[in-house]
């Protein structure tokens, strides 16, 4: 799972470095709704689901597979995806670094060593597991 997880990071974070940061954030924002209401924000909004959708896929997949179950413990998905993917578009956003491998291989470490299930010894409350309902994000 480490592997798969350190995977999909790096090419994510590969995405976001090619990118063209001035053009990519105006698309994203040009997204967004628009206070009118018109059939146009549906539209978009559905636009902005589906791209959200896309990119989250093989992390859904994974982390909520057999595997993800055995090794850790209850987490929020939508968060994880924050605490992830978060680093990256931060670091890309502020033009701070680029985030090559190593930098996935330590974001995805410390995700795991917060998030293994523990056998022995005091617990951690657990967040409850989660996924974004497609009634709730569309309303």
């Amino acid at each position: 799972m480490r592997d798969q997880l350190v995977e999909l990071l790096s090419r994510q974070a590969n995405l976001f470095q090619e990118a063209p940061l001035h053009v990519t954030t105006l698309a994203w924002v040009a997204l967004g709704p628009t206070p009118d209401g018109t059939t146009e924000t549906s539209d978009r909004h559905a636009l902005r689901t589906r791209i959200i959708d896309h990119y989250r896929y093989p992390f859904d997949q994974l982390l909520q597979g057999s595997d993800a179950r055995e090794e850790l413990d209850n987490f929020d998905l939508e968060l994880v995806m924050c605490q992830l993917v978060g680093p990256v578009a931060f670091a890309r956003l502020t033009g701070l670094r680029a985030i090559d491998r190593q930098d996935c291989e330590q974001i995805v470490d410390d995700f795991l060593a917060a998030h293994r299930r523990v056998a022995d010894g005091p617990k951690r409350q657990p967040a409850v597991r989660k996924r974004a309902s497609r009634a709730a994000s569309s309303g």
